[in-house]
């Protein structure tokens, strides 16, 4: 039964369902969970709460407290206000479940960006109703279980960073907005501007866009102009919402008014473009280009925790943090039992615990066969993340046993 306290009620033993206030005005990592200890509890009844939701089935009841159905019944009005407020969070599937629909948007996702791209340069119109759909079928992916898409984005593909950076960043941005609870309509709209973002670079010459190394202060204020063709082309096209060609010209704004084309600054860049300009620089820094080595996500997301401020905003920035967590998916780390996995899965309730596949005994330099630990369980609460570990010190692709058919 779910009900509504105030948080000077709360004690060890009690499950929050809800922290009844937006993540932007708390600061926890976590959303729900049980209260384990009184230093749990020392720092939400401090946090500036006043009242929280608790789950009893899931912990302690608090008896003074009515459930929610009497205080329906007493404030019927002033109730179903509250109820709406309450966000609907669907059971997720499982990772195995999910995965092979996933599969399926990607490869769909690719087909589309490519054919877009392709009826542009023949001057053809461009099927928004497929844009609109695959968008669509991203963010519902991402709302039964985000590890899917997340996974699958992360199993990087030789010569195809154009095509799948722009996926994988609609895929980023998608999960980073539902974390903010953005509008599902709204967030639409930014997931499709994400896809197209970088659409402006077909009028871009192929021998400056694939030119390993430097380029110079000429080659790099053409690179520039893609954002000025990109909405140029996108606002061009009909029932296109406006937002998309916007995300388009602005996407290498920054919040210091340094960035281009127009060097706007702060809130004159519209939030779906900060968070594109996030994810868009975050998914760059994890990935392997013409430019540059790939980083691991954590030292990505410490990258985009030293640019708050400068090129993002600083709140925004460190939810986009909280948003992929710790130890995003994909990140390589030591076991307290010396063994080397992978994150596979992000607990949100438990951002320093999340679900990992052990692959590799350093002690005798050898692969192991994989499995699946969560290390959330209260069988496994004596293992824990040890540090993260530089795969290319020990030469492994932690991308490759992100699959489910790995194990």
């Amino acid at each position: 039964m779910i009900k509504k306290i105030s948080v000077d009620k709360l004690c060890k033993g009690v499950y929050i369902h809800d922290f009844n206030a937006p993540w932007i005005k708390h600061p926890f990592l976590w959303h729900r969970g049980l209260i384990k200890n009184d230093k749990m509890l020392f720092k939400i009844q401090t946090s500036g709460i006043r009242e929280v939701y608790i789950d009893t089935t899931k912990g302690l009841d608090i008896i003074e407290v009515p459930p929610k159905e009497e205080i329906k019944k007493v404030f019927e009005n002033e109730w179903d206000q509250v109820a709406e407020q309450i966000p609907m969070i669907p059971k997720p599937v499982s990772l195995r479940e999910e995965w092979r629909r996933a599969e399926e948007i990607k490869n769909e996702a690719k087909e589309i960006v490519k054919g877009v791209e392709e009826d542009l340069k023949e001057g053809k119109d461009v099927e928004i109703q497929k844009i609109d759909h695959v968008t669509e079928k991203i963010i519902d992916s991402i709302t039964r279980n985000q590890n899917a898409l997340l996974s699958l984005m992360n199993i990087k593909e030789k010569d195809e960073f154009t095509f799948m950076h722009s996926i994988r960043t609609s895929v980023l941005v998608s999960v980073f907005g539902q974390y903010l609870e953005i509008d599902n309509e709204e967030l639409k709209k930014i997931a499709m501007g994400a896809l197209l973002h970088d659409i402006g670079k077909i009028r871009i010459p192929l021998e400056i866009l694939n030119k390993p190394g430097k380029l110079t202060l000429e080659e790099f204020e053409t690179v520039k102009k893609h954002t000025l063709y990109g909405h140029e082309i996108l606002s061009s096209i009909d029932d296109l919402p406006q937002e998309v060609s916007q995300i388009a010209l602005e996407h290498h704004e920054q919040y210091d008014g340094l960035g281009y084309p127009q060097g706007l600054k702060g809130d004159q860049i519209y939030l779906g473009t900060q968070m594109v300009a996030l994810v868009n620089v975050y998914d760059t820094l994890i990935s392997e280009t013409i430019y540059s080595k790939a980083k691991e996500p954590v030292k990505a997301l410490k990258t985009i925790y030293d640019l708050n401020g400068y090129f993002f905003e600083k709140e925004l920035a460190e939810k986009f943090i909280k948003a992929m967590s710790i130890y995003p998916v994909g990140t390589l780390v030591k076991l307290s039992n010396g063994l080397f996995a992978v994150v596979i899965a992000v607990n949100q309730e438990a951002p320093l615990r999340p679900v990992v596949r052990v692959i590799y005994d350093p002690r005798w330099k050898i692969f192991v066969a994989p499995y699946d630990l969560n290390l959330n369980e209260e069988d496994k609460i004596n293992l824990h993340i040890q540090s993260t570990v530089q795969p290319l010190k020990w030469n492994i692709d932690p991308y490759q046993f992100l699959s489910p058919q790995k194990i």
